[in-house]
């Protein structure tokens, strides 16, 4: 990839391309970067500037943002994604827009189509301010964003579908920003800010991203997040097919969380632990889940037979699923956010081991917050060791959950997740 962009940007004969948009080009975003382990910021800084060049369009530049205005009233907020709905953006954006203070800012919900009718969409549009709904045309999109005079556009993601990334090569506010909804640099020189947190950040941070890090201050997560309730009747593990009396390890993650370097984490679980299963979910493509098991055929073909795949699920069943279980594997490279949450509220603990970047880090940071250290995992053997001990020493597991249930009231409704963003808006906008 690395060889091909250097090869573009090395060629400046005129590109054929004329007044084509991105999607005329059938251009796309590096969504799958995000989950090899690797420092991505030069490839995306690459493949944006190939993206400029051969697209020109992508350049907008809004009318108030050619000269800077003087700063008054209330910062005026847009928060933007295409997934204000039941998803992983829906649930950790949804509080910002139910609590950041009225009275500094004027918040507008961006919707970028599809949009869908439910729970977390209607809360969205009930609490913010205002709602647009962009035209699914780049330009168009554009120009109405433009029309609101936004002094910060806060994309919720950038890199997880392409009308969003493309949008963001526009300068649409004065500041642009993006933080963990998809946790990647973006590469694009129009979004000038990562938001982030001390807790999930190695000290050398900077060099992985773009963007400058801004850092929030010692938060469990980026999210101010509603806890997570188990239905009144939860299902139990005869429900799922599972066995009773079996040490149950979950990785309940989306497939393509699951790093070639997992396997030799749950292959060694699954050798010292004779009876252990390890429970899977079904990827929403067919083929990952095929693909997935054609991988552990190669690499742990010996304990194949105790790996389960089970069906995606409703959320009451799966946060039964959760609670079923005695220990989550964290994927590396790429962990848990919301899943982590939805454990720690039912008091299941998760092995996780930090990896090299905040993507990597982020139920650790869950762990420190709550000021449980030592659960977080220093090397792969102690990721199995842990494991283990978790699945097998009943005592241990449940003074290891008694004490996640006594501490996980700091992840939950935090208001110094909200109190941090303001301090992060107030100090980019000047005032």
């Amino acid at each position: 990839m690395q060889a091909v962009l250097d090869a573009m940007l090395a060629d400046q004969s005129p590109f054929p391309s004329g007044n084509a948009g991105p999607f005329d080009l059938a251009l796309w975003t590096n969504f799958y970067l995000a989950y090899h382990g690797e420092n991505n910021r030069e490839l995306q800084l690459k493949t944006a500037a190939v993206y400029r060049r051969i697209c020109p369009s992508l350049n907008y530049v809004a009318a108030h943002c050619v000269e800077a205005a003087p700063a008054s009233g209330r910062i005026r907020v847009g928060l933007i994604s295409q997934f204000f709905r039941n998803h992983s953006i829906g649930r950790t954006s949804r509080g910002l827009f139910a609590q950041l203070s009225r009275e500094q800012f004027e918040v507008t919900a961006i919707f970028i189509p599809p949009t869908v009718d439910d729970e977390f969409s209607r809360a969205i549009r009930h609490d913010a301010e205002h709602t647009l709904v962009v035209a699914p045309d780049l330009q168009q999109a554009r120009e109405q964003i433009g029309a609101l005079q936004l002094d910060v556009l806060f994309y919720q993601d950038v890199g997880m579908e392409p009308f969003g990334y493309f949008l963001s090569f526009a300068r649409l506010a004065p500041v642009q920003c993006v933080s963990f909804g998809h946790p990647d640099t973006t590469g694009v020189s129009t979004v000038d800010y990562f938001v982030s947190n001390d807790l999930y950040e190695p000290p050398d941070a900077q060099a992985g991203y773009s963007e400058k890090l801004f850092l929030l201050h010692n938060l469990g997560s980026l999210a101010y997040y509603t806890r997570p309730v188990l239905p009144a009747a939860p299902k139990m593990r005869a429900a799922f097919g599972l066995p009773a009396d079996r040490p149950l390890y979950l990785c309940p993650q989306n497939l393509f969380k699951v790093h070639p370097d997992m396997d030799d984490l749950i292959g060694a679980i699954l050798r010292r632990d004779p009876r252990g299963v390890v429970v899977m979910i079904q990827g929403r493509v067919g083929n990952w889940t095929r693909l997935l098991r054609k991988r552990w055929l190669d690499s742990m073909a010996d304990v194949q037979d105790r790996i389960v795949f089970l069906p995606r699920m409703h959320a009451d069943d799966y946060l039964s699923l959760i609670a079923c279980a005695d220990v989550m594997l964290d994927t590396i490279h790429f962990n848990g956010m919301n899943t982590s949450l939805e454990a720690f509220a039912v008091g299941t603990p998760v092995v996780t081991l930090p990896a090299a970047f905040q993507r990597g880090r982020h139920t650790q940071a869950m762990y420190r917050r709550m000021g449980l250290d030592d659960l977080i995992a220093a090397t792969a053997q102690d990721y199995v060791e842990t494991a283990l001990r978790l699945g097998n020493d009943g005592a241990a597991r449940n003074e290891t959950s008694r004490r996640i249930r006594e501490r996980h009231d700091v992840l939950f409704e935090d208001h110094s997740v909200v109190r941090e963003f303001e301090r992060f808006l107030h100090g980019t906008c000047g005032r």
